[in-house]
């Protein structure tokens, strides 16, 4: 299954382009093929936007395109084969055809507190347990370190967010866990009820740990997973289950503690677990800050800003061979009802499901003050669990843009940000919020432009009928900004995302080009002003068995991040149970 993702992954990038023109189609020969299978060869269609959305069923992929005679648009679907979709057969992937003329959208920027739906009181799932002191095991088993850190070379530099900070490193003999007649020595302890497995893992020099972990049955009730660190890091971390195979989240030190715990009453025993691969990190936040140019402003010295920067999130992926930062935005939903956990980032960071699993999302890493201290990447708060992917535009027939759904809540402090689908004008300011080389939050200002590139003989990196593209009057861009929010600096509203460009702090004349959020609207529209629907517990999009195990694991006292007082009594209880059920 990974190896299917990780191929379709590779096909959603079509082929590769430095340079487009509006009225230039570049599509993969797969595509072609589709289009022509169906009736819509290439010589009478202009293919106007590509996108992929995924579901439960796989993927779909979109092309909206019009008559070359008439100027007549057509919208097709096609699966993963290639075959053609009719409009039932959207349906049964629960997908809807789009409004290519929607209404202008203003949505503000919204205060989550003001929010009337109120999160159930735990952060993040707790221990099962009272007064119980987990500790690192007696046994470290020493991993594999890389021999060297050069950066992947085959990465588009004009794209700015794949900035390398880390390499995902092969075990080559995978380590077989909590087996009855394991090889490796880990740590065996019984405590106020409970059975508790560990075992350390070391990585020499790593700035972080990230373990992918494989299981070989699904987690019966009660058992649960922990991650903590150890220096100076000993909070413990849950490990959110939700797949065959998970990614931990990532732990700031070179050495964590992985536990497996479940009550001594439990009549199953731990399922065995294996960890094939695992991320090194070895890029220091605060090293690169050296590496910066000179031009980049504190976002935290300009009101309003500073206070609206609390929706820009860093975005932590592991993409083999290596791990990548980029940075996203947390999109109001125009939900009242609960907590938004829309994240907009650029295509190329986040450009399929099996990536979005392994995602980590950090807030709030920027100064508390104007040019104040910088906090420890290791002390700011963290969205753990991976996410949904959406719908995704790639590059080159898109607008570099993807949706994703957190799995679990971002913290309390955080904005929901405006955005608005109306048309914007040349010239207009407009600012962006960015993590430049994974270093703390910083502001740029520019203006809407339409001079095309100096580097590029004058002309535009991508096409202005899908991009903005902005030159900079006060600070720059960098590699780790890709992904970040354009806004208005007037209305303070999202109208795009960063591709990239050759702007940087010595290219002060060099644009960036963001994908335009006004041209994207219609892919975004249907997971947007949706009402929640309570039983869909996971927010998976489907109600189904895993909703169920969720409300009879808090039930049984296993705490969540999710909502499972579905009736609003206060409580999760058998009640809960029974209107699941029903559902189902």
């Amino acid at each position: 299954m990974m190896n299917r993702l990780f191929f379709i992954y590779l096909f959603l990038f079509f082929v590769s382009s430095s340079v487009c023109s509006s009225q230039e189609d570049i599509v993969s020969t797969d595509t072609i093929q589709w289009l022509e299978h169906a009736g819509y060869p290439l010589n009478n269609y202009h293919v106007k936007l590509q996108w992929v959305e995924y579901t439960k069923r796989g993927y779909v992929y979109g092309i909206l395109m019009n008559d070359i005679k008439t100027g007549e648009e057509k919208e097709v679907y096609f699966d993963e084969q290639g075959n053609k979709l009719d409009t039932n057969m959207i349906g049964e992937f629960n997908l809807t055809t789009k409004n290519w003329s929607p209404n202008i959208v203003d949505v503000p920027t919204e205060d989550m507190p003001k929010k009337s739906y109120k999160r159930e009181k735990t952060k993040g799932l707790s221990l099962p347990m009272n007064n119980l002191q987990l500790k690192p095991s007696q046994y470290t088993f020493n991993l594999p370190v890389p021999s060297s850190f050069e950066t992947e070379s085959y990465y588009n530099q004009q794209e700015k967010g794949l900035l390398e900070i880390g390499k995902v490193i092969p075990v080559e003999e995978p380590i077989n866990l909590f087996e009855t007649k394991s090889p490796i020595y880990f740590t065996q302890e019984k405590a106020n009820g409970y059975f508790i497995c560990s075992l350390n893992f070391f990585a020499e020099d790593a700035m972080g740990i990230k373990l992918h972990l494989v299981f070989s049955d699904v987690l019966p009730p009660l058992h649960q997973l922990y991650v903590m660190g150890k220096d100076g890091n000993n909070e413990m971390i849950p490990i959110i289950v939700s797949d065959k195979d998970v990614w931990t989240p990532m732990i700031y030190s070179s050495e964590l503690t992985l536990f497996y715990v479940l009550p001594e009453s439990s009549s199953f025993y731990p399922v065995p677990i294996t960890v094939d691969q695992y991320a090194y990190l070895y890029n220091d936040p605060i090293e690169e800050l050296a590496k910066l140019g000179n031009c980049y402003e504190d976002v935290m010295c300009y009101e309003p800003w500073k206070t609206l920067s609390r929706g820009v999130v860093g975005i932590v992926r592991v993409a083999m061979p290596s791990v990548i930062f980029c940075t996203g935005s947390l999109l109001n939903d125009g939900n009242n009802e609960r907590i938004s956990q829309l994240i907009l980032t650029a295509f190329h960071c986040v450009g399929s499901q099996s990536s979005a699993e392994t995602l980590e999302f950090i807030w709030m890493y920027q100064t508390v003050d104007c040019d104040g201290t910088v906090p420890s990447i290791t002390s700011v708060p963290k969205t753990t669990g991976g996410a949904d992917f959406l719908v995704g535009s790639d590059t080159n027939d898109g607008t570099d843009m993807t949706l994703l759904r957190m799995k679990n809540t971002p913290p309390d402090n955080v904005l929901e940000l405006g955005f608005t689908n109306e048309v914007v004008p040349l010239n207009t300011s407009v600012v962006v919020i960015h993590h430049p080389g994974r270093s703390y939050k910083r502001i740029s200002f520019g203006n809407k432009t339409n001079t095309g590139s100096p580097s590029n003989n004058g002309n535009n990196m991508r096409p202005l009928d899908r991009y903005h593209e902005v030159i900079y009057r006060l600070s720059s861009t960098e590699g780790g900004s890709s992904g970040s929010p354009l806004f208005r600096e007037d209305t303070k509203q999202i109208i795009g995302q960063l591709w990239g460009g050759e702007a940087l702090c010595d290219k002060m004349n060099e644009p960036d080009y963001y994908g335009r959020f006004d041209v994207s609207y219609p892919l975004i529209e249907p997971y947007i002003f949706v009402p929640p629907n309570i039983f869909d517990v996971d927010g998976s999009g489907t109600v189904d068995n895993n909703d169920l195990n969720i409300v009879v694991n808090a039930v049984l006292g296993v705490n969540s991040t999710m909502r499972t007082d579905l009736n609003n009594d206060g409580k999760t209880d058998a009640c809960d149970i029974q209107m699941l059920k029903n559902k189902i």
